[in-house]
């Protein structure tokens, strides 16, 4: 069984130029490994299922509970009857389903918090935020698209609601970057000062904030690094409420994130490390190559390109053609393209248009209005005109840290690309990039290590400690 996995950015297509096809859920790219049907099956619909497992994984930093997610599965399969193709209705209930209890959460959470009982109103203000955000990645599948951003005001308002009762004050910020504003939250294990290692978290294309948490937030703390997660183009609120597209280089991002924590007292400066989850596992290789001031990588996991993971090949490689022909060629294919899509959408189940909504809403802002209008991509040529730019062999070659790279087996989506970068790392010294494979036998399998944040973070911060001891 294959799924759609979480920080993801993948659809399938077979959409001829002008002709009319169906599309279908991603399947594993060729030459990945092939993955057993995921533990703990929820849900019969892989997506769904597959969500449910980094539900689970959230409760490893507090920021879930198992008896609640059992709860909505519960309610969810008996109201669904469990469809292995879920239409609009299911995607009605599945979302009703965790914002009921995020909802109650945060009822519960308000008396706490007035009673005095900050742990507890900080632990169900997160917990709410965690299935917000479930609710968020399943929106698009619903009766109403056009919710999107009202979801996902909701999930931040619990989020920030949880951070303002840490024990120790958050720092929150904003960025300036380019004329836009990046929210920026950095975790501190104390308040006294003292300069301390930090890591960078670069959130995946569809991950949230609380997110985090179990990502490397806690992890960190726990290690007495300070932590720092924001969001960038393409991510959460520059995303869903600027309508600010994902971008290809993040080594200016990475840079004016830099530029702040240095000016920070409590920041040891030649101690700086960058973790791209996800996507931007792929994408962080921009700033290893091009960003001042890091002494560390992560690949969490490792991928070096984009366009081979797209299964619409055939459109691709129609727009690939056509890149450095004359203005009208290009305009031909560009039609044929689009319209090839939009004949193909009324034909297609549910679940798959769901699909292409989701994968495609980051990355051009043309994407992200028609997929909040249950539409497909009016210049989906101009969706896949964008994602041709995300290659990064070359980049690859040019990065001077330190690197880790994460190999996630039964990865169902970068499939053995992690396995090649330790070669494209060709300015590097065998001692300073390091492939470890995260599998089965230590509970990191699958994408994101959905089931294992905790051992997956023990080996990323062992190998931190030893790159920047001081």
């Amino acid at each position: 069984m294959t799924a759609v996995s979480r920080r993801t950015f993948l659809g399938k297509a077979a959409i001829a130029a002008g002709g009319v096809a169906a599309l279908g859920i991603a399947t594993a790219p060729a030459g990945a490994t092939a993955a057993a049907t995921p533990p703990w099956q929820m849900f019969q619909c892989p997506m769904w299922n597959d969500e449910t497992l980094f539900a689970f994984g959230s409760s490893a930093s507090g920021a879930a509970e198992v008896g609640e997610i059992m709860e909505v599965v519960q309610n969810v399969r008996e109201k669904t009857g469990d469809p292995l193709n879920p239409g609009a209705h299911d995607f009605d209930v599945l979302v009703d389903e965790w914002e009921r209890v995020a909802a109650r959460l945060e009822r519960h959470a308000a008396k706490a918090q007035a009673a005095g009982h900050t742990v507890t109103a900080r632990q169900q203000f997160l917990r709410a935020s965690s299935y917000r955000a479930q609710a968020l990645f399943f929106v698009l599948g619903t009766s109403h698209p056009e919710r999107e951003e009202t979801v996902f005001r909701a999930c931040e308002r619990s989020w920030h609601n949880g951070i303002a009762l840490w024990d120790v004050p958050v720092v929150q910020a904003t960025i300036p970057y380019q004329g836009l504003s990046m929210p920026a939250y950095l975790f501190r294990p104390a308040a006294d000062g003292q300069r301390r290692p930090t890591v960078i978290v670069c959130n995946g294309s569809d991950g949230q904030n609380v997110e985090v948490l179990c990502a490397g937030i806690t992890a960190g703390l726990d290690r007495g690094y300070n932590v720092l997660t924001f969001e960038g183009p393409g991510q959460m609120s520059l995303l869903f409420e600027q309508e600010q597209p994902m971008q290809q280089d993040w080594a200016p991002i990475v840079d004016a994130v830099i530029g702040w924590l240095t000016a920070r007292s409590d920041v040891d400066a030649t101690r700086i490390a960058a973790v791209g989850i996800s996507l931007l596992g792929m994408v962080i290789a921009s700033a290893g190559a091009g960003s001042s001031g890091l002494a560390a990588m992560v690949m969490e996991p490792g991928a070096y390109a984009l366009p081979p993971l797209w299964e619409d090949q055939k459109s691709l490689k129609a727009v690939q053609e056509v890149q450095r022909a004359p203005a009208a060629i290009q305009r031909k294919v560009a039609a044929d393209v689009n319209r090839g899509i939009a004949q193909a959408w009324p034909h297609m189940p549910h679940i798959d248009r769901y699909t292409v909504s989701k994968r495609s809403e980051l990355f051009t802002r043309n994407a992200l209005l028609s997929a909040r209008k249950g539409q497909p991509p009016s210049d989906y040529y101009g969706f896949l005109k964008t994602i041709l730019a995300y290659q990064y062999p070359s980049t690859l070659a040019k990065v001077r840290v330190p690197t880790f790279i994460c190999d996630n087996q039964g990865d169902e989506f970068f499939g053995p690309q992690a396995r090649r970068i330790p070669a494209m790392l060709s300015g590097l010294k065998e001692k300073d990039k390091v492939l470890r494979h995260f599998d089965f036998g230590t509970g990191t399998e699958f994408h994101d290590q959905p089931l294992g944040p905790q051992a997956s973070q023990e080996f990323i911060f062992d190998w931190l400690d030893r790159v920047l001891a001081a």
